[in-house]
């Protein structure tokens, strides 16, 4: 295989298979948010959109995900079960997203997916330009801005992704770890609002507890 085949294969893989994750993971999000816009912004106005305090001060477990991949979170996070489209099948082994959207907004999720061979390179960047993109369809928003950073946790290189965003009159910070190692890719994404503390600290923690083992 050629790498411009490769790079073919990967993007066709990861176009049509983040796409489905994140536009699942966002589109669901932001879904919940049309069905009941007007009540959150009353309640972005009095205060009810904040991380609740008790989700910073309670014990939180540390959870073990594809085998050698672990984080620590205040709440159990639910397997999606998403199906893997057909027309990717012959690149992917296996694909699970843990997901979990708290009542005041923030919503947190993991993607693993160990692929077959024949996908090539697995692509960092690439994989954190589709998680930008489907921001974008899945959201009207406006002043998109973000930084990319490398980061290592146990010797494995990743990328992240942090920014914020407007929608409407709500301002978001949303956070993306990427992580590949051989064939898995791992990512770790929040969203929440901008004003919500608590978030932002449940944010850091949950990315400085990940560690992957060799």
């Amino acid at each position: 295989m050629t790498k411009t085949q490769t790079y073919s294969n990967y993007k066709l893989v990861i176009g049509g298979l983040l796409a489905i994750i994140v536009i699942y993971i966002i589109g669901n999000y932001a879904g919940n948010k049309i069905s009941d816009h007007s009540e959150e912004i009353i309640g972005r106005a009095i205060g009810q959109r904040n991380t609740p305090d008790n989700l910073i001060k309670k014990e939180w477990l540390r959870v073990v995900y594809g085998g050698n991949f672990s984080i620590k979170t205040p709440v159990s996070l639910t397997n999606s079960n998403i199906a893997i489209p057909n027309n990717i099948k012959d690149y992917i082994d296996t694909l699970n997203v843990f997901e979990i959207r708290l009542k005041n907004g923030l919503e947190f999720a993991i993607t693993l997916i160990k692929y077959k061979p024949a996908i090539g390179e697995i692509d960092l960047q690439g994989a954190s330009n589709i998680i930008l993109e489907n921001l974008k369809k899945s959201y009207d928003l406006t002043n998109l801005k973000y930084t990319y950073d490398s980061i290592f946790v146990d010797n494995t290189e990743g990328q992240l992704l942090k920014g914020t965003f407007k929608e409407e009159i709500i301002n978001y910070k949303f956070v993306n770890a990427s992580f590949v190692s051989g064939l898995n890719l791992w990512q770790v994404m929040l969203i929440y609002s901008a004003d919500d503390k608590n978030g932002q600290k449940l944010a850091d923690r949950v990315i400085s507890s990940i560690k992957i083992q060799s």
